[in-house]
């Protein structure tokens, strides 16, 4: 990698937010408190001034200069080292040439070529109106720093905003007027009609109440001409449910069913709805509704069946019918006539998630918690599927006997593996099948279990860590290491297994450290 990449050579300051505008194209905000490309990369001049940073002296600086004079001394130097190989070196030549000189007068030997000693000073980003911190100092430390609170803090949904308009919205629709032009130029355009609510929901010259009628009037006159847009119907029904007078939402949901079938609208249609027995009823529906469905994509088809499901566990749960809980969950999970859709839509890692959900509902009479939002007092839409883990150590005691819950989980194992599936796609349920064992003290077949699976496929990343734990648990450092040095030599560009390769080194030269004292 060159040492001018901006990889290497950047005045980033890790403490200011990237402007997101700059990210994805152009910021055009010259108020815009955000951190741009322009203002972290860095001229060919300060790549020079980084490198000599690290050691001043090689500008003839010594220890007893203020930092404050650093800048123009180091500054001095380059011109004068830009001027003596001008035509001779190119930039990068010369970058390296700086490196090296760096280098030596810092008596480095390879491969021993890093400098761990703060800096007195380095190239930053000049201050102006549109570089301002995102934090107040005030005499704090760094890891105390008092970060100020965004202003003007908006719904994210709501991107059509006053502060974001001139970048959603093209200049000749950059008002009002034009856009009840333009939407009725074109009533079709479902996106025209969007813009034109959401600019009024955001007109500053009027009070929140009416503008949120403002709003609801134009997506009403937008359904006028196009009563099946899913867009339209949802972006209205989320704003009629803000409105006081709200109480008819049930029925308009229904309306909106019966000109535009979707997902999203039928969970609309859920929330609106406050008695168990009509949510139960609606899910029902809603499983009909995908039934039926054959153009939606595998991935989305397999998510809304397997967040259906279990809202409606969820809601005997939540009523208190544990075993009706039970009893709909383990139906669900059985492959009969009546299932056979089910179990074919849903992907192996849904399907692992609905197995783990029915044996955590099983010992701890509830659903997974993480696969929720944890504000929210019930469950509802899935927001995190990623390694789910059962925590069999929060027991005391186990409700049910081991040996029966290891094979359930084998079942599970069995029902997920399908056709032109590979064991890595149902890993997590054998690292869940690990930490019981573990959690139960039976090392010698967790142990057993991992060194199968990682016979079939040495990939399986989680389960390499599994075993370097069970090793490290049972205080046993070499065969730790040797775990990790088998898993670096089978995946040689895991960022994962290094890094907790390294923190095991860190963690055992601080055992050490204790040990001496």
């Amino acid at each position: 990698m060159s040492l001018s990449s901006p990889t290497v050579a950047n005045k980033i300051n890790p403490k200011k937010m990237l402007c997101r505008f700059d990210i994805l194209g152009t910021c055009h905000d010259e108020d815009c408190a955000g951190q741009h490309q322009s203002n972290y990369q860095m001229s060919q001049d300060e790549i020079l001034q980084d490198i000599i940073s690290y050691c001043p002296s090689v500008a003839d600086i010594d220890k007893d200069t203020n930092p404050i004079h650093y800048q123009a001394e180091i500054g001095r130097y380059v011109t004068q080292v830009r001027k003596q190989y001008e035509g001779m070196f190119t930039m990068d030549r010369l970058y390296v040439l700086m490196a090296s000189q760096v280098n030596e007068k810092g008596a480095h030997i390879k491969p021993h070529m890093m400098f761990f000693k703060q800096r007195k000073w380095k190239p930053t980003q000049k201050d102006s109106v549109a570089n301002k911190p995102d934090f107040i100092h005030k005499g704090l430390e760094v890891d105390k720093l008092e970060w100020k609170k965004p202003l003007n803090f908006q719904d994210l949904d709501n991107v059509i905003s006053d502060q974001d308009m001139r970048y959603f919205v093209l200049s000749d629709t950059a008002n009002i007027q034009d856009l009840e032009s333009s939407v009725l130029d074109s009533p079709e355009d479902e996106e025209l009609w969007l813009k034109l609510a959401y600019k009024k929901l955001h007109d500053p010259q009027s009070q929140e109440k009416v503008n949120l009628d403002n709003a609801l009037n134009v997506l009403a006159r937008g359904l006028e001409e196009n009563k099946c847009s899913c867009d339209l119907w949802k972006h209205y029904l989320k704003l009629y449910s803000r409105h006081k007078e709200s109480s008819d939402l049930v029925e308009l949901c229904a309306t909106a069913l019966q000109y535009a079938q979707h997902y999203d609208i039928w969970w609309q249609y859920m929330n609106a709805s406050s008695s168990i027995v009509d949510k139960q009823t609606i899910c029902d529906m809603i499983l009909s509704f995908l039934q039926s469905q054959e153009s939606l994509q595998p991935e989305e088809m397999s998510h809304d069946l397997l967040e259906t499901i279990l809202y409606k566990t969820s809601l005997h749960v939540w009523s208190g019918k544990l075993k009706t809980a039970h009893k709909f969950l383990q139906g669900k999970l059985r492959n009969t006539k009546e299932n056979t859709w089910i179990h074919t839509n849903l992907q192996p890692v849904d399907k692992c998630v609905l197995w783990l959900s029915y044996i955590n509902l099983k010992e701890f009479k509830q659903l997974p918690p993480q696969l929720y939002n944890p504000q929210k007092q019930m469950a509802g839409r899935i927001v995190n599927k990623d390694k789910l883990i059962i925590p069999w150590n929060s027991l005391p005691q186990l409700g049910s006997n081991v040996d029966v819950l290891k094979s359930l989980m084998l079942k599970a194992v069995e029902d997920c593996m399908t056709s032109g599936k590979t064991v890595l796609s149902i890993e997590i349920l054998y690292v869940n099948i690990f930490n019981l064992l573990q959690s139960q003290q039976r090392y010698e077949e967790a142990a057993s279990l991992c060194r199968k699976l990682l016979m079939m496929d040495p990939t399986m990343i989680d389960i390499w860590l599994c075993v370097a734990e069970l090793y490290s648990t049972c205080g046993d450092p070499v065969a730790t290491r040797q775990v990790f040095a088998d898993a670096l030599a089978a995946n040689r560009f895991s960022a994962q297994l290094s890094y907790y390769a390294a923190s095991y080194e860190i963690q055992q030269v601080g055992v050490r450290i204790i040990m001496i004292s």
